[in-house]
């Protein structure tokens, strides 16, 4: 764990170049640290400002939802399970349904300043629910670029918005092959 810590102050944080806000920084965690605040972007009009104000970042950060992932992985080298828990939990959030007649229905949106820490949230909280050990929260935490106590909040509130939803925290063989097949649906569109 003390090699863990080590490893990530010398080489993750300064990997990775990331420009918010007009500003270039070499520490990820500019992105979090400059976006306690929500924005006053627009959001969807199903979002509880209350509620998933603690997801919004105050602005798009430069690093694509899917470089992010990549940053996670490399660092963190997750089980393929985890991911396809982590995209079911954001299904679930979401409540996202699909049918072939009429293709996806997303009852509560999110905004690109949400994703990041959606991305967090789901994955950490699906590493929880799956593995035996996990990567200490301040690792996990320094990979990702959000303070320990952010880590927590950001969990917490994906827990407690998870719970109020049918079947959220369940984890069943049926939701991970309907997440398969919206990822497959969604390739052959692509």
């Amino acid at each position: 764990d003390n090699d863990d810590n080590n490893n990530i102050d010398n080489n993750i944080i300064k990997d990775t170049s990331i420009t918010t806000d007009n500003k270039e920084d070499t520490d990820i965690t500019h992105i979090t640290q400059n976006a306690e605040h929500p924005s006053d972007e627009s959001l969807d009009s199903g979002l509880s400002p209350k509620l998933e104000s603690i997801f919004q970042m105050k602005s798009t950060p430069t690093l694509s939802a899917s470089d992010y992932i990549d940053r996670i992985e490399s660092k963190c080298s997750f089980a393929p399970v985890i991911y396809l828990t982590a995209s079911f939990l954001l299904i679930t959030y979401c409540n996202l349904q699909f049918d072939d007649q009429n293709g996806f229905h997303i009852e509560q949106g999110i905004t690109e300043s949400m994703m990041h820490r959606l991305t967090i949230a789901c994955i950490r909280v699906a590493a929880k629910l799956l593995e035996d050990t996990v990567h200490s929260h301040h690792y996990f935490s320094k990979v990702c670029g959000v303070s320990k106590k952010l880590l927590s909040k950001l969990e917490l509130q994906l827990l407690l918005s998870l719970q109020s939803k049918p079947g959220g925290l369940i984890v069943t063989e049926q939701s991970i092959q309907t997440v398969m097949n919206i990822h497959s649906h969604i390739e052959k569109s692509c």
